[in-house]
C-alpha cells in the first residue's frame, strides 16, 4: 500500500481541475488536504482556476472547511448546496463577482455526485422547479459573473422537469485514514 501525506495529496491538484469534498459543516472535512491546497496556492499561485463542487456546507464560518479555497484565483466557480458554512470570504467573493457561484439543492448534488460516479449524463427531477434554481428564474446563479446556465429545462412525455448535467471530477477530497488501491477507505483516526 501507498501512503502519501495530505500535502502530498494536496500536490497532485492541477490547475483547472474540477474538485469536491466531503463533509457537512465541520465534520468529515478533509481539512488537513485543504489547508495544504490553500498554502500551496497562497506560496505559488497553484493550483488556480478550480471548479469547486460540494453538497452541505462543510466549515466553521471561520476560514476552515470550505473556506480554504475562499481566494481569488485559486477557484473560478463553486457549485455548493450550502453557502452559509463557507464562511465570510467565500461570500464576499460571490459579493464582488470575483467568481462564477451556483446554489444547487444539496440533495441534488448528492444524486450528481451517484450520477458522476455511475458516468451517466447528470439527474433528472422537479427539485427546483419555480424557485431561484428554475432556468426560468436564475438557474441557480447567485452573482453577475456567473453567465453559464448549467441546469436545463427539459420535458419527458409532457411533464417539465430540471436537468442537473454532470461534470467530470478531477479529484474528491475525503476524510479518512487510509486507502487501499480500489479505493477503500479507512476511519482508524
Amino acid at each position: 500500500m501507498q501512503v502519501i501525506t495530505p500535502r502530498a495529496a494536496a500536490a497532485l491538484i492541477q490547475d483547472h481541475w474540477t474538485i469536491s469534498t466531503s463533509g457537512f459543516t465541520g465534520v468529515g472535512h478533509p481539512e488537513n488536504i485543504s489547508r495544504y491546497v490553500e498554502e500551496r496556492f497562497l506560496a505559488t499561485g497553484h493550483p488556480h482556476n478550480l471548479t469547486y463542487i460540494y453538497a452541505a456546507g462543510q466549515g466553521n464560518r471561520e476560514g476552515k472547511g470550505s473556506g480554504r479555497f475562499a481566494h481569488a484565483g485559486l477557484v473560478k466557480r463553486v457549485i455548493g448546496g450550502h453557502w452559509g458554512a463557507a464562511g465570510p470570504r467565500m461570500a464576499a467573493l460571490v459579493q464582488e463577482n470575483k467568481i462564477e457561484a451556483y446554489n444547487y439543492p444539496q440533495g441534488v448534488i448528492t444524486h450528481l455526485f451517484r450520477a458522476i460516479a455511475g458516468h451517466k449524463p447528470g439527474v433528472i427531477t422537479k427539485i427546483g422547479m419555480h424557485t431561484f434554481v428554475d432556468p426560468l428564474h436564475d438557474g441557480g446563479r447567485l452573482n453577475a459573473a456567473t453567465t453559464e446556465a448549467l441546469i436545463e429545462r427539459i420535458t419527458l412525455k409532457g411533464e417539465p422537469y430540471l436537468f442537473y448535467p454532470a461534470m467530470p471530477l478531477n479529484a474528491v477530497l475525503i476524510r479518512a485514514t487510509a486507502s487501499d488501491p480500489k479505493g477503500n477507505l479507512s476511519y482508524e483516526e
